[in-house]
């Protein structure tokens, strides 16, 4: 067996597996604690910045400030005392040094002969040395010329562009190395002076030396290799670059060098230089500097990223080690004991039920090897009795084959059923659910124009079904004699089988029977299926029997008997509930409108092929069952009514001797005689006229008197089809009898019914002053057709009405 099929190597993956899901518990657990460390490193980190660059925040607010109040004392001293403006000055700048130690130097410098007409500087400066401030006088002289120093020109350009809001404004200048006082990296936050109107006075500046605040930021590193830039991103200059990659110090380049470097970049960014991760910081300060600390990710996380692959290190070593001792118990507890199992229960597999389960632990599998034994006892016990109950299975089984086969020869299996018979076509199927059914079908004559059909569905399936279904078929055809009408068939049957009917078993049932001749359908139904019927040129039409109990519910149910006019060339289709309740893997039934489908889309198989249209309708179903159970018996029965097609012509020849000089074969056929049978229906008008015509076709009558004698025949046809069997449910024949004589040239036509007695002749010339309801039934058309013969007569014979007409030749005028 393949090591990866057994049993222990299923379990071994299970404690793999369970081992693996601890550890990926440790590994979450270890992993939130490296993410809370890199959050407190990172939170660090960010504290350290704020923390530095807010004490140069601070320092920067001082000196605004600073500088603004030397600007309103510039402001009040030549406002109050200009003339003393000497004195006061210097003595003003001095004490500015004692407010803020942070300034390195700081002045008050006015406009170009603002004091004076004739003399054009004027400023006071004084600036930090070692032990106290120098009040400095060169900075009024003619070589300094402050006006034209780039710092003042940078100030007063920034003061302009500020407009009115620059009073109360402190501008930078850009950072610049002084080289007459401090000689120091500097920038200069100046403050305009402005007199009571507004003009323009001149500056208060206070210088502030960077180079310490650039080491002072410079010693911002949370770890070795991190970058520290100080920059005045508003003048565009690097003020201090701390890379240990590169040189330090003020570079007086732009920071947009530096290709890491981005002026508005959020704080806390992640950025790739030189290969390396880092954290990016940024802080931009009030006076338009900025402070970037870039820290290494690799240093700033190298404590907690040692310790997480030290741990993965020792669970996976955990994991081996449990696998393995895993491994070696599975081997020694569980694999050697299924494997003595397996080779007794082969032996068991093979046919020895005698093999023994040697196993005798305590623990599950000596349970199971002690199930096992008793297992093979109860199974040879088992074999032994199922040889018995299989035998006799298999002889149930041929009981049931046999009574499928004799149920199916107990139903109508010939088709077409009456080959001798033209007057209609019939084709039935029946697919029983089980072995045998309790649907059936049946069909017969009850006289020699009378075609009864039958079918039903018994309440169950199987073998009392099939029981059931005999009695029904043998009473339903018993009782159906000649004459019979179909409800009385059905509640003598009913009464039958309600006799001694200990299941309570019943049938739904439906019989119609036929008039082959004239067409009438005559029907009744107990609580059976609706059928459809396909008149020629027309769609199915659905027929709903008035409704009905089942046969052998209750012994003193009346059954209703309806009627139906078959045109020629039209088809019924009959069906069991097996047809509509067919399911498919979905269970959804096929329903009636998927029934009524099925038959339009198979229409044009009628009247001609029956068995093809059956036979459409069981593959369609098959279709939508689409492999499903059949839960119920299936029976179809389709009728086709094609009419009488056989008409009885009889033809009589006299012989005569010819006329001297005369062929003798020119004719000796001196009578033609032909009788045939019409329904007494309307329908069957043009039929009958057809007949008549062609008779007089052959007579030597005048186009005038064929027309009339037609007219005349016609109106006679349509009384009888309209009156002579009015209140009866049958519509009867009409018997027509045409004679053509030859010599002397007569037509007689012969009309025969048995209807009710009525005489043509005796009814009066009718009065067509009266509206047509009130006139003598007949009276017009009988009137007509005395105009159109010669003669007219009457008579009642053997229980018909016999009206004969006859015509002869005109006479020529002489």
């Amino acid at each position: 067996m393949p090591i990866f099929a057994t049993i222990r190597f299923k379990m071994l993956c299970v404690v793999v597996m369970l081992a693996v899901l601890l550890g990926l518990a440790v590994f979450l657990v270890g992993k939130g604690t490296y993410r809370n460390y890199k959050t407190l490193q990172i939170s660090q980190c960010r504290s350290l910045v704020a923390e530095e660059t807010a004490k140069v925040e601070d320092t920067i607010q001082d000196l605004q400030a600073n500088a603004r109040e030397l600007a309103m004392i510039g402001e009040l001293l030549f406002q109050a005392a200009p003339d003393r403006l000497t004195l006061y000055g210097p003595y003003a700048v001095l004490r500015n040094f004692q407010i803020n130690t942070a300034a390195v130097g700081g002045g008050i410098w006015y406009k170009p002969y603002l004091l004076d007409k004739k003399r054009e500087l004027a400023c006071f400066y004084a600036y930090s040395q070692s032990g106290g401030a120098v009040f400095d006088e060169s900075f009024s002289s003619p070589e300094y010329h402050y006006p034209t120093q780039s710092w003042y020109l940078d100030v007063t350009r920034q003061l302009d562009a500020l407009g009115p809001g620059a009073r109360e404004t402190a501008v930078w200048s850009r950072p610049y190395v002084d080289a007459t006082g401090t000689h120091a990296l500097m920038t200069t936050v100046s403050s305009g002076m402005y007199d009571q109107q507004g003009a323009f006075l001149g500056l208060a500046t206070v210088d502030w030396q960077l180079g310490d605040i650039a080491r002072q930021i410079a010693d911002i590193r949370p770890t070795p290799n991190s970058i520290i830039l100080f920059a005045d991103t508003a003048h565009d200059v690097i003020l201090n670059l701390s890379d240990p990659s590169r040189s330090q110090g003020f570079t007086n380049v732009s920071p947009r060098s530096i290709p890491w470097f981005e002026s508005n970049a959020p704080s806390e960014r992640i950025l790739v230089h030189n290969g390396a991760s880092y954290l990016s910081f940024f802080k931009k300060l009030s006076n338009g500097m900025s402070v970037v600390v870039n820290v290494p990710e690799e240093d700033l996380f190298r404590t907690i990223n040692r310790a997480l692959r030290l741990t993965l290190l020792i669970l996976a070593g955990i994991i081996l080690l449990a696998a393995g001792l895993t491994w070696a118990l599975l081997n020694r507890f569980i694999n050697r004991p299924v494997a003595v199992l397996s080779r007794a229960a082969a032996e068991v597999g093979a046919g020895n039920l005698n093999a023994e389960f040697p196993l005798r632990s305590k623990d599950e599998l000596g349970v199971l090897a002690r199930s096992f034994s008793t297992m093979t006892r109860s199974l040879k016990s088992h074999i032994e009795h199922l040889g018995t109950v299989t035998a006799e299975k298999e002889r149930i089984a041929t009981e049931l084959h046999i009574a499928r086969d004799i149920q199916a020869s107990m139903l109508p299996s010939i088709f077409p059923p009456c080959p001798e018979r033209d007057e209609c076509d019939l084709r039935a199927f029946m697919l029983p659910a089980k072995e045998v059914g309790g649907d059936f079908f049946d069909f017969f004559f009850v006289d020699d124009t009378r075609l009864a059909i039958v079918i039903a569905d018994v309440s169950d399936k199987g073998v009392p079904a099939a029981l059931f279904m005999v009695i029904a078929k043998t009473l339903l055809r018993n009782n159906a004699p000649a004459g019979a009408n179909p409800g009385e068939v059905l509640a003598a049957t009913n009464v039958q089988l309600c006799e001694n009917n200990s299941t309570g078993m019943f049938v739904t049932a439906f019989i119609g029977i036929l008039d082959v001749r004239t067409g009438a359908f005559e029907y009744a139904n107990a609580g059976h299926n609706p059928f459809f019927v396909k008149r020629p040129g027309k769609p199915f039409e659905r027929i709903a029997p008035k409704p009905g109990l089942p046969l052998a519910v209750m012994d003193d149910t009346l059954f209703q008997t309806e009627m139906l006019n078959i045109e020629r060339g039209s088809s019924l289709f009959f069906y069991t509930d097996g047809v509509t309740d067919a399911t498919n893997p979905e269970n959804v039934f096929f329903g009636e409108d998927r029934l009524r489908d099925t038959l339009t889309g198979l229409g044009n198989l009628l009247p001609g092929d029956l068995q093809g249209f059956i036979t459409g309708v069981k593959n369609n179903l098959d279709r939508f069952a689409h492999g499903a159970r059949q839960n119920d018996d299936i029976t179809m029965l389709a009728l086709a009514y094609i009419g009488p097609q056989r008409t009885q012509v009889q033809e009589l020849t006299e012989t005569a001797p010819a006329p001297a000089g005369k062929d003798a074969a020119a004719g000796n056929a001196t009578t033609l005689v032909r009788e045939r049978h019409f329904p007494a229906q309307v329908a069957a008008i043009p039929e009958f006229m057809k007949l008549v015509e062609e008779n007089l076709a052959a007579s030597p009558f005048t186009q005038r008197q064929r027309m009339r004698f037609a007219v005349a025949a016609e109106e006679v046809f349509a009384n009888i089809a309209n009156y002579a069997y009015a209140g009866r449910s049958d519509h009867g024949l009409v018997e027509a009898r045409l004679e053509l004589r030859r010599d002397p040239a007569a037509l007689t036509l012969q009309l025969a019914d048995s209807g009710q007695p009525f005489n043509p002749l005796e009814c009066g010339a009718p009065d067509v002053s009266l509206p047509a309801e009130k006139r003598t039934p007949g009276g017009l058309g009988i009137f007509l057709a005395g105009q159109g013969t010669n003669a007219m007569t009457y008579a009642r014979r053997e229980g018909k009405n016999v009206l004969t007409m006859l015509l002869e030749p005109e006479q020529e005028p002489s």
